[in-house]
């Protein structure tokens, strides 16, 4: 029902429209079509929402089945003879074009870049945040072997510089003594 309404090759459900009808019409046109199989109160947002989003969810769902259905085939020709199930041919010739779009691989270039993992897909979140974690306490632990080390630099030459000013200090006192003899003696 959902997918005779609102096309599959349309990216996201504000671009829908029926012959120059806006996408609102088109949601509360499924509204009313589904408005006998549940039995909600559609005074109320929440409930309207909770209807979109499992419109959109199955859209998205069966969309996906119908990608999964393409790329079984090694190029777009193959696939064009032998459509998914229930798609009509104008339909299934569209999403080909879809799906073999040059913007659809620059995106999944584009996606495979980032730092941080937004989709559910190839990792899960708590693998992302995990992989995160072990990133950063690598870079704390290399900030603190550094910090280490640097400490033990200085340790070092403190230990190097301490004979040198305890000769100082006591060529200074001998030198305080003397003069303070010499002007007793004066």
């Amino acid at each position: 029902m959902i997918h005779a309404v609102i096309p599959v090759c349309v990216h996201t459900i504000s671009k829908v429209s029926l012959g120059g009808i806006s996408f609102i019409i088109v949601i509360l046109y499924v509204l009313v079509l589904i408005w006998n199989h549940f039995d909600l109160d559609y005074t109320l947002q929440k409930n309207v929402r909770t209807v979109v989003e499992t419109i959109m969810i199955a859209r998205r769902m069966h969309r996906n089945q119908m990608h999964a259905h393409f790329k079984k085939f090694q190029s777009k020709e193959a696939a064009l003879l032998k459509s998914y199930l229930d798609t009509m041919e104008k339909q299934w010739k569209e999403l080909c074009v879809l799906f073999t779009n040059d913007l659809r691989e620059q995106n999944k270039k584009n996606r495979s870049k980032l730092t941080v993992n937004h989709a559910a897909g190839s990792r899960s979140f708590q693998r992302t945040r995990a992989c995160m974690l072990a990133k950063a306490r690598d870079e704390i632990e290399a900030m603190r072997a550094a910090r280490e080390k640097d400490l033990q630099e200085f340790a070092k030459k403190q230990a190097e510089m301490e004979p040198m000013l305890r000769d100082q200090c006591e060529e200074q006192q001998v030198d305080r003594n003397a003069s303070s003899w010499s002007m007793r003696s004066a």
